[in-house]
Parts: structure tokens; sequence; C-alpha cells
């Protein structure tokens, strides 16, 4: 008989006029992976956040029978691990049991690239958190719970941002610690993997649970009617053209690091250019060399056709360079401060006077970009009121209100719902006739049409450029 470690009963949570959660009832058990799966912005994150008693909800129960309530753990979309210590210490700091008060740093090292070595991931347990990317960070923060072995673990839809080489060695971990008894609770928007890796789905729309389905009758024919039926996706009209090419607003010619090798590439103002690849590891790191976040070993980089030397994230914002990454913790003040803190920390130079801030001319253009994005809030909402979806406009927003001569988004705009996206197309196709855009996605999406030019990416490099004419009729046969 199967042991109930979680029994969620006609849960529900009211935001001022929004109904995020509405009647949501399911169980879990011991040794399970229930996968609640939905388009961005249905209330995935608020329900995680509510099962693991960051939130509390208006109505309803949520009873967790094991043992003992610290053994629920909760991974969040957003990567959380301590920057300054290695993958080994970030995995093992606290776990281990010792006679003194020293760490035996060989041991714990050892002990971690075992774990690697058995799911075949490729990370070195000696480096820095800072020196990961963010698909490397959101596995060390899964192999963590290794150690820890909770009895019921949520994820929120991490697993979407590792990349395929490691996608089922990270599966093979879940399934060990389901064998284990822990009961797994996956929220995400990919019901292709979720239909791999489940023992139960639960397809949440406008917050409420619409249709259940179990392992026995998983069949490919009928959840993907379910999911054209529940998962509606936005048919993507391309952005329309800018009255001509304009001019050259970035240049990169043989940038290097440790992972890229003599990578060039150009952009032009007016040029939405999305970046796809096998191994999205390299993506970030370009990405993240252009935004200061990644050190560069050789290379030069042009902007407006003059020399920068980007060193750190505010010698790329002085060169007016700004990025977006999936996480939102480099470009918001603070998940804490108001919603027009976060947009005012980006444009002091306009709404100041004399050294003194102008509230007036701070409201307006607060209120401004909130209407520009569709974020529904009062511009003195404060982040942590915010569900996933809302925030990422803000962290986006944020970068635009500084007029970038050229704007990257790594991956930020996963977290937006369908109208967000639709207003986040209108706002970029706006701002392009002033800057140069960069998109990168984990995946090829319909999202890709709406770019200019599309880079593909290999191991080390750039392996492939196409223009709109040439990728529409050969993307799908990649």
């Amino acid at each position: 008989m199967k042991k109930e470690t979680l029994r969620v009963s006609h849960l529900c949570l009211k935001y001022k006029y929004d109904q995020i959660l509405s009647d949501v009832s399911f169980s879990a058990f011991a040794g399970e992976i229930v996968s609640v799966v939905g388009n961005n912005g249905v209330g995935k994150t608020i329900l995680g956040k509510i099962l693991a008693g960051e939130l509390k909800e208006d109505s309803g129960s949520v009873m967790f029978h094991g043992e003992n309530q610290s053994r629920i753990r909760y991974i969040p979309e957003e990567e959380q691990i301590l920057k300054n210590l290695t993958v080994a210490e970030n995995i093992l700091i606290g776990q281990e049991v010792t006679a003194s008060c020293y760490l035996n740093r060989s041991r714990i090292y050892k002990q971690v690239q075992q774990y690697f070595e058995k799911y075949h991931l490729n990370i070195n347990p000696k480096q820095k958190g800072i020196e990961l990317t963010s698909a490397q960070k959101r596995i060390v923060m899964l192999v963590r719970q290794l150690i820890q072995m909770p009895e019921l673990l949520i994820i929120d839809g991490v697993l979407d941002f590792i990349s395929h080489e490691d996608i089922q060695g990270i599966i093979n971990l879940l399934k060990d610690m389901r064998a284990q008894g822990t009961a797994i609770i996956y929220l995400t928007y990919n019901y292709r993997l979720a239909m791999y890796i489940s023992d139960c789905m639960l397809f949440l729309q406008k917050g409420m649970i619409v249709y259940e389905v179990e392992r026995s009758e998983f069949i490919e024919e009928n959840i993907n009617r379910v999911s054209m039926n529940f998962m509606k996706e936005i048919e993507w009209k391309p952005c329309k053209k800018t009255d001509s090419a304009g001019e050259e607003v970035l240049r990169v010619h043989d940038l290097t690091t440790d992972i890229l090798k003599k990578v060039s590439f150009t952009l032009k103002r007016g040029e939405l250019v999305g970046m796809i690849g096998v191994r999205n590891n390299c993506i970030t790191e370009f990405l993240e060399c252009l935004g200061g976040y990644r050190k560069i070993t050789g290379g030069k980089i042009w902007v407006d056709g003059k020399p920068v030397d980007i060193r750190n994230p505010k010698a790329a914002i002085k060169s007016r360079i700004r990025m977006c990454k999936d996480n939102h913790q480099d470009v918001l003040l603070n998940l804490s401060e108001s919603i027009k803190m976060n947009l005012s920390l980006s444009i002091l130079n306009r709404i100041s006077k004399n050294g003194f801030i102008q509230k007036k001319r701070e409201d307006i253009l607060a209120r401004e970009y909130c209407k520009k994005f569709d974020i529904r809030y009062d511009i003195q909402t404060k982040l942590t009121e915010m569900n996933y979806a809302a925030v990422s406009k803000v962290s986006i927003a944020s970068c635009m209100v500084s007029n970038p001569r050229v704007l990257i988004l790594n991956e930020s705009m996963r977290g937006l719902d369908e109208e967000g996206m639709l207003a986040l197309y209108e706002v970029l196709n706006e701002v392009r006739k002033e800057c140069g855009i960069i998109l990168s996605f984990s995946k090829i999406e319909k999202e890709l049409n709406i770019c200019d030019r599309i880079v593909f990416w290999g191991r080390d490099g750039i392996v492939e450029e196409l223009g709109r004419d040439m990728y529409e009729s050969s993307i799908y046969h990649r």
C-alpha cells in the first residue's frame, strides 16, 4: 500500500482582484514523482511556495505526513548557491560530521566527484560557484539533495534549464531519490519531459487543476491532445522590420575564454538575433562575457565602433550593454524593494536634479514602464509579493529603461506568461529602433519566428548563421 506524503485539499489563494489558485486538491506519495504542468503565469510557482511553507494560502489545507517538517526541500527556478565556495563545499557544507571544526576538503572533493561520475555530470568539484554557468549551478542545487535526502522535494522548473548533455544524468538522480522513498513535486511547462519522468501529471490552467492522469494512462496521443486543449500556444507573429538595416552597434573579434575559442560576431541596430545550440553553456559563457560576468582571456569588443574593455557588469553598462539573465539577482536591486525602486536604480540620472530624486518624474517613468510591460501591480508593490512572471517583466524593464545600444536577454523570457510575452515583443519592436537585441533560447521554439537572424552554436563557438529566409525552411530539420 502506498504511503501518502502530502495531501493538498481545496487550496485557494487570491491577490487583490486576481484568483491565483482555485480549489487545488491532490496527493503525493512516497517514492513517486508528480508533475504539475502548465504555461507560465498559471500559478505553478505560487503553488510550490505554498507547499514549501514560504507563502500562506487563503483557504484549504496542506498536510505533510512525514516525520519532520524540516525534511521538505524547495528548489526555486532562481539559482541559489554560494558564489565564493567551491562546488563540493556548496553541496556538502553543513552536511559533513567531523570531530573538529575543520573540513576534510580532500574527502569532500572525492565524495562529490563520485556523484558526478555516477551521473555523468561534467563539473569540477573544485570550481568556485561564481565560475559556473546557470545550468551548472542548478545541477549543484539538485545534487545537494542527494545528501539531504528529503521526504518531499519540490522542484520549480529547474530541469528545463539543464542542457541535453546533462539531463539524463539528472533524471537518473531523481529516480534514485524516488527509489529511496522521496516524494517529488515537479513544476514545469514541459509536458513531454514530465510524461517521461512522472508517475502522475496534473495540468494547471488559470490556477485550477483541469486534468489529472496516472502513468498507467500515459498515452502520448492523449497527452498531446490535452496539452493542445489546456496549454494553447500563441501563434507568434514576426516583429515588423525597421525601415532599413541600421549601423553596427556591436562587433566581437576572436573572443576567447577557457571554454570559447576565437568567437566573432556582429550586431546591427534594429536586429533581433536568436542564439540556440546543443550546448547552451557556450551561449551563456559568450553572453556573460559581453555582460561583464565572465573573464575574457583574448579578443576585442567594439560598441558603436569604439573599443571597450568589459571587465565587470558596471563596465558593460557604461559601454551601453545591458544583460538580463534568467535569474533576477544580478539585475534587480532587491526582491524586498518595490517596483518603482528597482526601475529607478537604472535611471537615476533621468529622475534626479542637483543630486535629489524628483519623485514626480520617478513615479511617471515607473508607471510608464509598468504599462508598457503590462505589469499589473501598483508601483509601490514589493517584488516578494509578485509571481515569477511579473518579476521577470520588472527585470527586463529595468534593463530597457537605461536605453542600451545592445540588449541581451539570456533565457530571461522563460518566466513570462502569454500576455507578457506579447507585450514584451511589442516593446522590443520599439526598442530595436535604438539598439540591437540578442535573445537566447534553451531549445528551438516558436519565439524564434520573431528573429531576423539565428546563430547556431557548437561545443566551443559559432558553427552557422542563418537569415530568416534561410532558417524558416530548415530549422526544424536540425
